[in-house]
């Protein structure tokens, strides 16, 4: 999504915005129901709200996720098993939109990450940018479990204290000169979702393919589960109390292999959503786990043959 940014991010900064009783800069940065806003969009107003406010109700975008706490996009971080592994999930999804502006992991500890906000091409990220998606990664973390999250910035020469033990401290300019780079820690984490949902594996995936074994339909519940986490053969086999051996081996007794059963659970999750919601299919494609939108164009073409938007008109 080159030159582009989701729009859930700029209708939830907006929502914070309206809970802080402040009004957005410019007018609404996307159309009703558009799932891109020009980048130069959001950053004006980014900006403006730093410009007239500060960086505080920035920081404070997390008071907007309540309103979209039930939308899928929301979905894909709630299920974060840990704060790194929420990080994981940010990070694929701006490789799934080739997002212009993108966070580097630069070190990560028991209870903290330090993290970089950079452009992969072009103009460096705006300060009113780098600390939104600060605040936004700082609310997201405390939304899914964690504990007296801290965020400081620090540009390895002066460091500017951002929110402490969860509450946002700096209401006026930073003092970093840098405000790229950010140290985000918390004390605990207890996870605010299960860990999965039931899934009850179809006797029939969505392109045909027959589930006949006991080990394949757990394994494919497993994955169907949470379509977004990159599963491995050692964490699944794990969490059937197998090595990931005996975990190939008895799946091959069922003529199925770990890797055609991920495939499977991405490709039904796919189905389900293009035939029984509205879900654009750019961002179907985020929610069944795939790397990016040709990624997943590809795929289900390949395991349904037919395009996504052909299935959609013929499951209508």
């Amino acid at each position: 999504m080159d030159e582009f940014a989701s729009a859930f991010f700029v209708a939830l900064i907006e929502a914070a915005l309206e809970r802080q009783g402040l009004s957005p800069p410019i007018g609404p940065a996307a159309e009703s129901g558009s799932q891109k806003v020009a980048l130069s969009t959001k950053k004006a107003l980014v900006q403006g709200v730093l410009a007239k406010h500060g960086p505080g109700p920035l920081l404070r975008v997390g008071l907007g996720l309540p309103q979209f706490a039930h939308t899928p996009v929301a979905d894909i971080f709630a299920q974060a098993r840990d704060p790194h592994d929420l990080f994981d999930r940010w990070l694929r999804m701006e490789r799934y939109f080739h997002s212009r502006h993108r966070i580097d992991v630069k070190q990560s500890g028991p209870r903290d990450v330090v993290f970089r906000h950079h452009a992969q091409s072009g103009p460096a990220p705006s300060a009113a940018e780098d600390i939104v998606v600060a605040g936004m990664l700082a609310a997201l973390v405390e939304w899914a479990g964690a504990t007296e999250v801290g965020l400081v910035c620090d540009d390895g020469e002066t460091s500017w204290q951002a929110i402490a033990t969860g509450q946002v401290v700096a209401d006026h300019a930073p003092t970093a000169t840098d405000t790229a780079r950010w140290r985000l820690s918390w004390t605990a984490f207890q996870r605010v979702r299960p860990d999965t949902r039931p899934i009850e594996p179809p006797a029939r995936t969505a392109n045909g393919r027959a589930l006949d074994g006991e080990l394949a339909r757990r394994v494919f519940a497993r994955a169907s589960a949470d379509p977004t986490e990159r599963l491995t053969v050692n964490a699944c086999a794990a969490d059937f109390g197998l090595s990931a051996r005996s975990l190939q081996r008895r799946l091959a007794g069922e003529n199925h292999r770990f890797q055609d059963l991920v495939a499977l659970a991405r490709l039904q999750t796919a189905a389900e959503l293009l035939a029984h919601t509205d879900t654009p299919p750019s961002l179907v494609g985020l929610l069944a786990g795939y790397t990016d939108q040709p990624h997943f164009n590809r795929s289900f073409r390949r395991g349904m043959a037919m395009t996504p938007m052909a299935y959609r008109t013929l499951a209508a």
